[in-house]
């Protein structure tokens, strides 16, 4: 409870002792507790103690800081190094310094959760944007998430906490380039590229490029898929697991890769419903990789090196064909996440609604699949062959 809960609660309760001091006599939780004090707002400081000291500190619960230590290395397991690097600077920036962070996490209300917006605001010299905002309260929300799980009773008053974006700043937006996507035509020019090398070399990584324009899948999931996720009998593909990068050391140096067996978040387990080209380019990945020996069952990756010994991809291997492709086609440097934006702008003029698009790209908000999509002049029928889902 807040200070100015406890005084609307328990202000007239206040009584004036005989001898000058004041006192009040409470029970909380079956126990009578008697509290008394040289002046009112002592009182109420003493009930705040009691509430939120007393009690906790029999019970072991820490503080927000205290439990946000134990939760780093679990967050670092989970999540990509820059996700894990930004917790981290939004632990330090935010949430070390504050109020709130003092508090133990079964004892704050949403009113603490509004303190900690203004502290937020003080921090930034009042340039909060609304995204980072909602960046850090879905950092908290994580980890109270974590906490619920060792700790009964704990509140999560970030989960629905409303706030209205137009008292944020206003950041200046940037400027969309056009090579921020790929269009339909240069997707076909990659595409072409690297089907014709993947046959010539009867390697079926190239491939990857083309399925991830036909899917909008990241380029971590592409690293993952396996040949059970695919679903026969609905013609999807099931996405459900992520390669990560491990955050860098305290010296910079990269921290390699590792698989989470979730997508980013838990909207991030889906199924994506397969074009018959994306099918077509799957069967030809297995048959080549058969013909190389590499391993096609259901268990087995759909993408493997095949530099020196087989083992799997890495994010680096598809970041470096695509732009390797880019270059051969005389295309500006362009990146695996741009196949992303270029798939959901595609869809967009295809006619899928917003909210298909969102399932399929994992996105929190339309708003969020809405920045993805290029406004240009792009035809219906230059767009992805993905038949239209009622909605």
């Amino acid at each position: 409870m807040t200070r100015k809960e406890i005084t609307t609660k328990y202000g007239k309760s206040i009584i004036q002792l005989p001898n000058g001091r004041y006192y009040i006599r409470l029970k909380i939780d079956g126990v009578t507790k008697q509290i008394a004090r040289s002046t009112p707002e002592g009182v109420i400081d003493g009930i705040l103690e009691t509430l939120r000291g007393d009690s906790l500190k029999k019970s072991s619960v820490p503080t927000f800081c205290e439990f946000a230590k134990l939760w780093k290395p679990v967050r670092q397991n989970s999540c990509s190094g820059g996700a894990y690097n930004k917790t981290c600077r939004y632990l330090r920036d935010f949430w070390e310094g504050s109020e709130l962070g003092k508090m133990y996490v079964t004892q704050y209300t949403v009113f603490d959760v509004n303190g900690f917006l203004s502290h937020c605001r003080a921090v930034k010299g009042g340039k909060l944007t609304h995204s980072v905002w909602k960046d850090i309260m879905n950092t908290m929300s994580q980890m109270i998430k974590c906490a619920q799980k060792n700790y009964p009773g704990v509140p999560n008053h970030f989960l629905n906490f409303q706030t209205n974006a137009d008292t944020f700043h206003k950041a200046k937006q940037k400027e969309l380039q056009c090579n921020r996507y790929f269009s339909e035509a240069e997707i076909k020019q990659i595409g072409e590229l690297a089907l014709s090398l993947a046959l010539k070399k009867s390697q079926a990584n190239g491939l990857g490029i083309i399925l991830v324009g036909e899917t909008g899948l990241r380029d971590g999931e592409l690293c993952e898929i396996r040949w059970k996720d695919l679903e026969d009998r609905t013609g999807a593909l099931h996405v459900c697991r992520e390669q990560v990068e491990v955050a860098k050391d305290e010296e910079g140096r990269h921290g390699g890769y590792t698989v989470v067996n979730h997508a980013k978040t838990e909207a991030g387990d889906r199924f994506i419903p397969l074009t018959e080209k994306a099918k077509e380019v799957l069967a030809l990945t297995k048959e080549l990789n058969r013909r190389a020996g590499i391993p096609t069952g259901s268990d087995d990756l759909i993408f493997m090196s095949e530099k020196g010994s087989l083992h799997p991809c890495n994010i680096r291997t598809f970041d470096s064909k695509i732009m390797r492709l880019c270059r051969d086609c005389g295309l500006p440097r362009k990146s695996m996440h741009d196949l992303r934006r270029g798939f959901a702008t595609r869809c967009y003029y295809k006619g899928i609604p917003l909210r298909s698009i969102q399932t399929w790209m994992v996105h929190a908000t339309e708003t969020q699949t809405q920045a993805y999509i290029i406004q240009d002049k792009i035809s219906i029928t230059d767009a992805f062959e993905i038949d239209k889902l009622n909605t």
